[in-house]
C-alpha cells in the first residue's frame, strides 16, 4: 500500500517533507492499490497544519489577486482522468471558482464538479480546495470536502523541467474538516504529469 504525502511548508517552492515516517513519493509505473476505492487511505494520508496566513472564504469577491486555471488529462491506477479547473482569489484571500474531474476506466464514466472555495499560490504551483457541488462517483459524495494542486512549469525555477503537474481529486476527512483544515494547511504531493497546461498567475 502506498500513502499520499503532504508537504510541511505552505509554498509549495519550499517544500520540506514532514518529519514523519511516511513511504517513498507515488511511482506512475510501478503497480499500486486505487487510492480513490479505498477508505483506508484516507486514515494514511498525513495533513499537516502549516504556518499560513492566506486566509479563504467561499465569498464572491472582485476578480483581482492570483489566479489558477487550466486543463487536460492524466492517468491514475490504469483510470483516464479530465480536468478543468478555473480558479480566482482577491488580495485579502477569498477565492472562488469550479473544478470538473470525469474519470473514465472499463467500468465505466463518472463526473465531480467541484465548487471552489480556497485558492493558495505561489510563484508555480497552486493549492485548491472546495466543496463537490455535483456528481454521480460514490467515492466523491455531494458536499464531501475536496482537494487538490497544480504545478506550472512554465515558472518553475529549474528551466526545461517537463510537463505541468496536478494531483488527484482527494476528500478531506471529516476530522480535519472540523479542524478547518483547506487549501491553506492541505497540499498532496501526489503529482502527475499531464497533457494539457496549466497557467498559475501569483
Amino acid at each position: 500500500m502506498r500513502d499520499v504525502r503532504f508537504v510541511c511548508s505552505r509554498q509549495m517552492s519550499q517544500v520540506k517533507p514532514c518529519a514523519l515516517p511516511l513511504p517513498q513519493p507515488f511511482n506512475q509505473g510501478e503497480p499500486a492499490m486505487n487510492i480513490r476505492y479505498s477508505f483506508s487511505l484516507l486514515l494514511g494520508l498525513v495533513f499537516v497544519a502549516l504556518f499560513a496566513t492566506t486566509p479563504s472564504s467561499s465569498a464572491v469577491v472582485p476578480q483581482k489577486g492570483p489566479h489558477a486555471f487550466g486543463e487536460g488529462q492524466f492517468t491514475f491506477n490504469h483510470e483516464g482522468i479530465d480536468f478543468s479547473f478555473d480558479a480566482r482569489a482577491n488580495e485579502n484571500g477569498k477565492a472562488h471558482g469550479q473544478a470538473l474531474f470525469t474519470f473514465s476506466s472499463s467500468s465505466g464514466q463518472t463526473e465531480v464538479t467541484v465548487r471552489i472555495n480556497c485558492l493558495n499560490v505561489d510563484s508555480f504551483s497552486a493549492s485548491m480546495s472546495g466543496v463537490v457541488q455535483h456528481s454521480d462517483d460514490p467515492d466523491y459524495p455531494k458536499h464531501s470536502p475536496v482537494v487538490f494542486a497544480a504545478i506550472d512549469k512554465a515558472n518553475f525555477p529549474v528551466p526545461n523541467s517537463g510537463k505541468d503537474q496536478i494531483t488527484p481529486l482527494f476528500v478531506i476527512p471529516p476530522d480535519f474538516v472540523s479542524q478547518g483544515f483547506d487549501c491553506t494547511i492541505l497540499s498532496p504531493l501526489t503529482i502527475l504529469d499531464i497533457d494539457g497546461n496549466i497557467t498559475i498567475e501569483p
